[in-house]
């Protein structure tokens, strides 16, 4: 499988969001931060093995950092450890977030 390394840029050309994926990943929808037009998505490098695009997407959110950190970036994750292709949590571990989150209100 093959990876690429993509951002997502605002009207003035600055990047607001840095993410991996493969396939139609540029175009899916994303928790924390708005999917540009097409004309604003870029794919930075592609053909990149799993880890390859790990590494850059760190990377590149180090240089421009996240907006939680002062930067400009809507990102969240700073360590990517989480979203490895085929990750799961263990049954234990979606138990315990079950637990945590009964009772919580979500809004929009």
């Amino acid at each position: 499988m093959s990876f690429y390394v993509y951002q997502y840029i605002d009207e003035f050309g600055l990047p607001y969001y840095i993410g991996k994926g493969s396939g139609n990943r540029i175009r899916a929808n994303h928790l924390y931060t708005e999917v540009p037009p097409l004309e604003r998505r870029v794919i930075i490098e592609s053909e990149l093995t799993e880890q390859q695009a790990f590494e850059l997407e760190n990377q590149l959110i180090r240089k421009y950092g996240r907006k939680i950190d002062g930067g400009l970036l809507d990102n969240v994750k700073l360590n990517q450890w989480a979203c490895a292709t085929g990750w799961n949590h263990s049954d234990q571990t979606k138990q315990k977030i079950s637990i945590k989150n009964s009772g919580k209100v979500r809004t929009a």
